[in-house]
């Protein structure tokens, strides 16, 4: 006879899990309008529901640097958000964790450098730098997701000329990451023709997806 494993699950359990929730999605709406502050203590209330959660670690580590740094922690949970819905659900948690590892990263180069300037620069940077052109063929071979989320978790790209630059950025409006093709943008001291003509892309792959 086979045995059977009852699980009970008590009330106040699903209760604490729906108001985990409530604050998250409250928090994400918070965090999406860059008011950080409010985002922070909405993630830190889920916290403190299930400090096992990752979603809510992840939006109060992000929601702090937001005080500080607003286009790269909306960068990070850009990324992070089209990761977990262009992957199977069995990578979520693998996901958040690089994700952690990825903030862990950006805190590191805050504390070694004092220069707002180098700070800037040091975004999203790991130890290690790779080249684009090492990489393109990654990106470019349908396995963009996988390939993207390894560089991002580990390398800093490096871009040698502005062609690869702008084949980089409709890399990531051909994959639908929009959102960060335009903070790329938005962070351009200027911008020519060929982003402007980017720009249009973006504009047709939103129109699209609607």
């Amino acid at each position: 006879m086979i045995e059977s494993k009852v699980v009970s699950i008590r009330p106040n359990d699903v209760v604490s899990s729906a108001k985990k929730r409530i604050l998250q999605n409250k928090a994400s709406k918070a965090f999406l309008a860059s008011n950080f502050e409010k985002a922070f203590k909405l993630y830190e209330e889920a916290f403190w529901i299930d400090e096992d959660d990752l979603e809510s670690k992840i939006g109060l580590f992000l929601s702090d640097i937001g005080l500080s740094f607003e286009t790269e922690a909306l960068s990070i949970y850009d990324l992070y958000k089209n990761m977990i819905t262009l992957s199977q659900k069995r990578y979520k948690r693998e996901i958040q964790k690089g994700i952690l590892k990825l903030i862990e990263n950006f805190d590191e180069n805050i504390a070694n450098n004092s220069n707002d300037n180098a700070l800037k620069k040091q975004v999203l940077e790991g130890a290690d730098t790779v080249s684009y052109a090492d990489i393109e063929s990654l990106l470019e071979n349908g396995r963009f997701n996988d390939g993207f989320l390894g560089v991002m978790f580990s390398s800093k790209i490096v871009f040698s000329t502005k062609e690869e630059f702008y084949s980089f950025l409709r890399l990531l409006v051909k994959n639908d990451y929009l959102d960060m093709s335009n903070r790329y943008i938005e962070s351009l001291p200027y911008v020519d023709e060929e982003v402007l003509k980017i720009l249009g892309e973006i504009s047709l792959k939103e129109k699209e997806n609607k």
